[in-house]
């Protein structure tokens, strides 16, 4: 991979790190916009990618959106939901993100302590520090020495006042970071599992609340049970027959210890997704808050939950629109009284909804 002319000093952007090495430097910044458009970064806020030996500059247009963008990617739990890491470096669990300026503040000391990072020309250069910079800085390394009495190049810190590098200090929280992120790229129903093309979420869970990132086009997630509901997804476009189904499941799950219904997977368990922008996502959850106050005895939304998964294709990247709707009715012991939609008590069993009756029919 070649390597390209280093950021301005003073420039706003992101470093991404460590990158795959084996790919071109042109392969490389088409995979980093597919990873910038996944998360949601604006084109108009990306000014330039620029590659490196083992690592991607991102130059960003503002400094409100410089935060926007290490917001959104520095998580590789969430970047993994969206994009397959992988595709880019060789390892999610090692997988940082950095602004522009802190990053050549690290790279500068992992140098001898005497030298400093500065950029001229289409090359990153070392310049020689004046006698005059060391001696208004404290120095913070040793100088080895030959012979018995050579020093360590880290600083003490056993004893009192002795003081820490910048860089160390900003690299402290980043591995912690990658502590608690190394066995957890991702979690489904919480247990955490790691995300590949291969794999993205495991079985559906009986009474389980999957909240799944994502899936793979075509994947096959189980079969229909008792807690688990599968629907192609062409009643979303008929605004009542949704509402009703809707409130009919829910009734049904609240009656019989939870559930879930997928919206955009075929009877057979096959991911297919549904075709939907934001506005109509917005749209299907107004609608799945009508059809919970339609249910008596009253409803919270913390009973439930609603989740768009995204839906990956075969070439590994996620599609813009493809979503699977989760509709979720959190596990429960079964009430005491039973809830009813519009007046009809219904109930899940053995794979099917049924309908009990008119809630007038039984006493409580």
């Amino acid at each position: 991979m070649s390597q390209s002319t280093s950021a301005p000093i003073g420039q706003y952007g992101i470093v991404l790190h460590p990158i795959l090495q084996n790919v071109s430097e042109s392969e490389m910044t088409k995979r980093i916009h597919k990873l910038l458009r996944a998360v949601r970064i604006a084109a108009q806020d990306v000014k330039d990618v620029i590659i490196q030996r083992d690592y991607a500059e991102v130059i960003i247009a503002s400094k409100e959106a410089e935060e926007h963008a290490l917001k959104l990617m520095q998580d590789p739990s969430v970047v993994m939901g969206l994009y397959n890491l992988r595709n880019i470096t060789a390892n999610p669990k090692t997988w940082l993100v950095d602004k522009i300026q802190t990053f050549g503040r690290q790279v500068q000391s992992r140098l001898p302590g005497t030298k400093s990072l500065t950029t001229s020309g289409s090359a990153t250069k070392l310049q020689t520090k004046s006698t005059t910079e060391k001696s208004q800085r404290p120095q913070t390394t040793a100088v080895a020495t030959s012979g018995a009495h050579a020093q360590s190049d880290k600083p003490d810190t056993s004893k009192a006042g002795s003081s820490m590098s910048e860089s160390q200090v900003e690299k402290s929280p980043k591995q912690s970071f990658l502590m608690k992120k190394r066995a957890e790229l991702t979690k489904v129903q919480g247990t955490p599992v790691f995300v590949s093309v291969k794999t993205s979420t495991a079985e559906v869970k009986p009474c389980g609340c999957p909240e799944t990132i994502f899936y793979h086009h075509l994947q096959n997630i189980g079969t229909e049970t008792r807690h688990v509901e599968f629907k192609k997804g062409g009643v979303i476009n008929e605004r009542y027959s949704f509402r009703d189904m809707v409130g009919k499941y829910m009734c049904g799950f609240l009656n019989s210890e939870g559930g879930t219904i997928f919206f955009g997977v075929n009877d057979s368990g096959v991911v297919l997704g549904l075709d939907l922008d934001p506005q109509y996502e917005a749209a299907l959850k107004r609608d799945i808050t009508c059809s919970a106050r339609m249910i008596e005895p009253h409803v919270s939304t913390s009973e439930y939950s609603v989740n768009f998964a995204r839906v990956m294709e075969r070439t590994g990247d996620m599609s813009p629109y493809l979503k699977v709707l989760e509709i979720c009715v959190k596990p429960r012991d079964p009430p005491e009284r039973l809830y009813s939609y519009k007046d009809i008590i219904y109930m899940r069993r053995d794979g099917s909804l049924q309908n009990l009756g008119h809630v007038d029919d039984y006493q409580w």
